[in-house]
């Protein structure tokens, strides 16, 4: 029987890229954004300010698309390179967590489930299929190779605080 294999899980440093996936694969990632945006509204502009465009407001701070991504894209790296550390640091004290298998709030929890997840696995390799932002967070279609063999379908909805914290991740498997 294969080991446990949640989604936040192992991974020796693996290749972290941008690619096109196949279209049945966009579809799958298309709709789970699309049961995300229903599922998680927008947070909303403090009064009398509008951020620049490509700005999203966050609280009383406005962080751009690229920001966010460049957020998204150090926690998946970090993630592949099984770098418990950098994620602490990361990561806000009341952190959500949510996948297939586990859901939990607070820093504690979601260090512990990252930490099982990277002594389940030898390698873990990353593939950013693609990023799509709104507002605090970002949505990141994903493939992920397991120990070299399994091979994960995944869309991560990663919530950024008004410190460029991560608020909370829900992944999804498509």
């Amino acid at each position: 029987m294969a080991p446990r294999n949640p989604l936040s899980s192992h991974a020796t440093p693996g290749p972290l890229s941008r690619g096109r996936g196949n279209s049945q694969l966009e579809s799958w990632g298309s709709a789970l954004v699309a049961q995300w945006i229903e599922q998680e509204p927008s947070n909303l502009l403090v009064a009398g300010s509008i951020p620049a465009e490509g700005a999203h407001q966050i609280g009383a701070h406005v962080i751009s698309s690229k920001e966010l991504e460049d957020l998204a894209r150090a926690y998946l790296a970090a993630y592949a390179a099984k770098d418990l550390e950098s994620i602490r640091s990361m990561i806000a004290p009341k952190v959500d967590l949510q996948d297939w298998n586990v859901a939990g709030t607070g820093s504690e929890f979601f260090l512990s489930q990252t930490s099982d997840n990277f002594n389940n696995a030898a390698s873990i390799e990353i593939e950013i299929k693609d990023l799509l932002t709104s507002d605090s967070q970002v949505a990141a279609q994903l493939r992920i190779l397991v120990d070299e063999i399994e091979e994960l379908h995944v869309v991560d909805v990663i919530r950024f605080d008004q410190h460029g914290k991560i608020a909370s991740i829900r992944a999804y498997k498509c």
